[in-house]
This record gives structure tokens, sequence and C-alpha cells, in this order.
């Protein structure tokens, strides 16, 4: 989101006074950054521990439209704030500088995955979104949903760059770093001789060939893939978008952000040179998110800019 202070006009001030408004603030929606706005502003700032100069930048806005309330999304193309239990995720107060994409070896629901999280014993692992897919059966209800389990500013684990050699502090600062969406998938695939495609999560399930992205190459050895649904490549899309806006990531004019390189273990992104990533970025043994050809096309669409 644009920075604002005293004095600017505009959507984006009626935006930020709806938002103070949500809060409990009383003051006029009227698209003026004026003396009560600027009140109501500090007062906010002061309450979250943050500098109290009447600007509303990065901090104040993640702070504001943060799911601090139970139900309450950071934005309206989430679906549903659906919370990770208290000792899932960690309590922060945290500026994200980028995105790293993953995927969750399973199909369907993504509130079934974050009923896992709260339900395994690993602590704080978990990411902050999830997006639902189509299950094995074809059940398209959660398709494209985008759920919300852990407020922006906060933090969870979900990156263990210590796998790749790097110190625990490092791996503390890459999961505060980036903020973690999972797109439910199987993964990679096999194909058995009798042309049926299964996952290798240790169920062998089948999955539809409508189902499969067979990709040109194999990527980390592996040519079958759990294709990401038309209804998740738009959601991951347009969430990427909304948080590059809000948290100025830059993803656009990063010249570290390269699709060529986007899906292979960079140094650019150990480094945190990049603001948008995926788990293979960080860890050479990890398989997602695989070079979907729709999501690629989606992303440079998106931001032209990427190459």
């Amino acid at each position: 989101m644009k920075q604002l202070k005293k004095g600017d006009v505009g959507i984006d001030v009626t935006k930020l006074q709806k938002a103070l408004s949500i809060k409990g603030y009383t003051l006029s929606v009227d698209g003026h950054f004026g003396d009560a706005t600027d009140a109501a502003v500090r007062k906010f700032q002061s309450k979250f521990n943050l500098s109290v100069d009447g600007i509303v930048g990065n901090a104040t806005w993640i702070k504001l439209l943060d799911s601090t309330k139970a139900g309450e999304a950071f934005s309206d193309i989430v679906k549903e704030y659906y919370p990770l239990n208290v000792g899932n995720f960690v309590e922060s107060n945290i500026t994200h500088k980028g995105i790293t994409l993953h995927h969750t070896v399973s199909a369907g629901s993504a509130k079934a995955v974050v009923n896992t999280w709260n339900g395994d014993n690993r602590g704080a692992v978990g990411t902050h979104f999830v997006i639902g897919g189509i299950s094995l059966d074809g059940n398209n209800t959660f398709d494209g949903d985008i759920i919300q389990c852990i407020p922006l500013g906060d933090m969870a684990y979900h990156l263990l760059t210590t796998r790749t050699g790097m110190t625990s502090g490092h791996n503390e600062s890459a999961n505060k770093l980036y903020i973690g969406i999972e797109i439910v998938s199987f993964g990679c695939l096999t194909k058995d001789v009798d042309g049926k495609f299964r996952t290798m999560d240790g169920t062998s399930r089948v999955v539809p060939a409508s189902m499969v992205e067979v990709l040109t190459d194999d990527w980390r050895t592996y040519k079958y893939w759990h294709k990401y649904s038309d209804k998740q490549v738009d959601a991951v899309v347009a969430l990427i978008v909304e948080l590059n806006n809000l948290l100025l990531l830059n993803i656009g004019n990063n010249p570290y952000n390269k699709i060529d390189t986007m899906f292979d273990l960079s140094w650019d992104a150990l480094w945190f040179r990049k603001t948008l990533t995926t788990h293979s970025s960080f860890e050479h043994g990890k398989f997602d998110s695989y070079p979907c050809e729709k999501l690629i096309f989606k992303l440079k669409e998106a931001f032209p800019c990427l190459v």
C-alpha cells in the first residue's frame, strides 16, 4: 500500500480511514488525511509500539490490516481467516520482505491442511496462507479458496535452510522474512506400467490424467506433477499481487526475481535478495513448487518485468 501522511487525499486515504474505523477509531471516512485521521493513526501506532510519527508506512499498514481479530483476514480476496492454534505460530512484529511458494502433498480442502497442522506436535510449523484445490474424486468445492491462518506480522517455520548448510540464525531470519503460501497439491507423481499416475506420499493414490501436468523436461528428476488448477493459479497470483502492493515487495522490478531461476536453489534467495521464491529456492532436497506452465505465464502477465 502507498505511504500516507497528513495532507494526502484519495482512495488510499479512504481505505486507511475505513481500516481505522473497523479498529474502533472515530473519524470521518472522506478521503482527506486531516487532523482526526492523523490523531487516530498516532493512537494506533502508540498502541502497537510503532514509531509514533503519523506516517502510514509498511509497519503501520501491516498491523492495521493484519488478522488480529478472530475471523478477520487481511484482504477481501481471502475467503476465510481460519487460525492456527496458539503455539502453532509465533506472535511477532515483523515486516516481511518476500514470499515463498510451497505445496502441501494433499488435495482438496485448504482448511483440512490447517486442521492437520493444528493436530500435529511439530510446534510452530506452517504458512500464512493455504490455497485449496480439486479433490482427486473431482470435487471442486474448495478449488481456489484462499485461507489465511497466521496474521501478517507474525510467523511460523516453513523453511529449514540449515539443510543447505546455513546457520540456525540464518534459518530464523529466512522464516521471519518470507511469507509462506501453500498450494494444495500432491506434487511429483509416478506413472505405472499400466499408465496410471500415482501419488508419492506413501498412499499411492491414483491421480486422474486430467489433473496431471507433464513437463517437457524433467524437473528435479520428475516429469509428472499434480497440476495446479486454473483457479488455484489465479488465486496464487492474485494473492501475490495483493501482498506485493501491501508490503511494497517490488516483485516486478527486483532484478533478482527471475522466472528461469525461481524454482532452483538460489544464492540470491539464500541471501534474501529475491522477493518471490519457492521452497526449492532455499533447499535442494525440496520439490515445491514445481515450474507449472500456467503459473509462470500468469506471473509474467502480472509482473511484465519478470524474465
